[in-house]
Order: C-alpha cells, then structure tokens, then sequence
C-alpha cells in the first residue's frame, strides 16, 4: 500500500481485525506543517488469508466490497479517511 498508510493486524481466536490508519508523518516532517489537512488515500485493495468459522466481514466506517477466492479473502476499500477497520 501507500507508505502513509499503516496496517496492524490482532487477532482472537478465529477473529481477525485489520486495522488501517493514514498517517502521512507531515508535522514530524516540516515546521508549521498543516496537521488540519489528512489528504484519503483510494482505492485500497487487500488479499487476506481466509479465517474458518468467521462470521463473515464488518468494517468500519467505511462500506467495503469482499470477494472469496480459495483460501484468500479480497477487499476493496474505496476511500480511507483517517482510519478504517475490517473484521473477519
């Protein structure tokens, strides 16, 4: 992904959470840097592995698109804002 943008990935038992955050460093970076503005960053596409048991997808706050391929779960995120989580 964008080097903006920072996974951390917990898990508990057969549930996965991904946790997304846009995190541009700007007011680590430059004096007097804007810290107001977070440009979204598009188009954001993940292949996890596929958890069995899950109870399906959740995410938030976002709408996310998933398609199961074999063992492999992909998702497309359109939009991510400051933060954007997916559980499965």
């Amino acid at each position: 992904g964008p080097s903006g943008l920072i996974a951390n990935l917990t898990a508990n038992g057969n549930r996965r959470v991904l946790h997304l955050v846009n995190w541009t460093g700007n007011k680590y970076e430059k004096n007097r840097a804007s810290e107001y503005y977070l440009g979204p960053i598009e188009n954001v596409k993940l292949r996890l592995p596929a958890v069995k048991g899950s109870a399906g997808v959740r995410s938030y706050p976002a709408k996310v698109t998933r398609r199961q391929r074999g063992g492999t779960l992909e998702i497309a995120i359109p939009r991510v804002g400051e933060y954007q989580a997916v559980a499965w």
